[in-house]
């Protein structure tokens, strides 16, 4: 028999595409993971996961399972918060490329949470291919990307833009420049994206023999990171300019970049497989109106 904690079970290995990191969310051992999955498939009497090369892609029969698993689920958790009357907000999941959760930060996170009690807002960092992945395989859901989006299959709105910044460890001979540009990173030490982001494949294209490029010493996910390196003296970082302005550590001297070198562009992107929900709708309006009062971003 189906119960509660085989679908919690099934919902996190499905959500991961892992048994391994599924067990790990949940503390068990990844051999209960495993047994549980396939005592659901010989009850339902087909597969819910296949395996490829890197994670556990679902069956169609395991999407329709995840469905109805989440309404379960909420139900059961309804009946144990009945005795204080308290509805379980509902988990509103938005994908977020690199840098989306900082540039709304804790006064949008605030608003939408006292303006709907009934969601619970959960953004997602992911490099922006994985977020379309998800997306495409869940045939739902909405997410804030900068990669363009294939038109047939998504519903990409334009949502912002951002230019780049310099966060310079104090003592670099480029803080005399009002606006460094690629032609005076010539081997200077900087941190790097990673070749997961278009983004920065397309600023390193543009350093050839002619124009040397900077000496990168580290790839990460992590402005914070990349910019505690400039604080350190270790390292130039590359940042989007509104985590710049907000989030530039002591001892670091912020200079723009040109932004005809590089621009940013953001959307809101929705699978053209399904309807937005009414909570999707809610946030697209939320972000929307939370984005018309940031100007510099416009």
């Amino acid at each position: 028999m189906i119960g509660e904690r085989s679908l919690q079970i099934f919902s996190e290995v499905y959500r991961t595409g892992s048994i391994r990191r599924a067990a790990e969310q949940l503390y068990v051992s990844a051999q209960s993971v495993s047994k549980t999955i396939r005592v659901l498939e010989e009850e339902l009497g087909e597969p819910l996961f296949v395996r490829s090369a890197h994670r556990l892609q679902p069956t169609p029969r395991a999407a329709r399972l995840q469905r109805q698993a989440e309404r379960i689920l909420r139900e059961f958790a309804l009946i144990r918060s009945d005795h204080s009357r308290q509805e379980t907000p509902q988990r509103l999941r938005v994908y977020c490329t690199s840098g989306v959760p900082e540039y709304l930060g804790p006064d949008f996170a605030a608003a939408f949470a006292a303006a709907h009690p009934e969601l619970l807002l959960y953004l997602v960092e992911l490099p922006d291919r994985q977020a379309q992945d998800l997306l495409r395989r869940d045939g739902g859901g909405t997410a804030i990307l900068s990669d363009p989006c294939d038109g047939n299959l998504f519903d990409s709105r334009p949502l912002f833009r951002c230019g780049y910044c310099l966060v310079l460890p104090q003592d670099s001979p480029l803080c005399a420049l009002p606006c460094p540009g690629p032609a005076d990173l010539g081997n200077m030490p900087l941190v790097g994206k990673g070749d997961e982001f278009q983004l920065y494949i397309n600023q390193m294209q543009r350093f050839t023999p002619d124009r040397p490029g900077p000496r990168v010493v580290l790839e990460t996910t992590s402005y914070h990171l990349a910019m505690q390196m400039a604080a350190a003296g270790q390292a130039i970082a590359f940042v989007p300019d509104f985590l710049a302005g907000r989030y530039a550590p002591a001892g670091t001297v912020v200079r723009p970049y040109p932004r005809a070198e590089q621009e940013k562009r953001f959307y809101l992107v929705h699978p053209r497989a399904g309807e937005p929900t009414p909570a999707e709708r809610a946030f697209a309006r939320a972000v929307r109106r939370f984005v018309t009062a940031q100007p510099e971003s416009q």
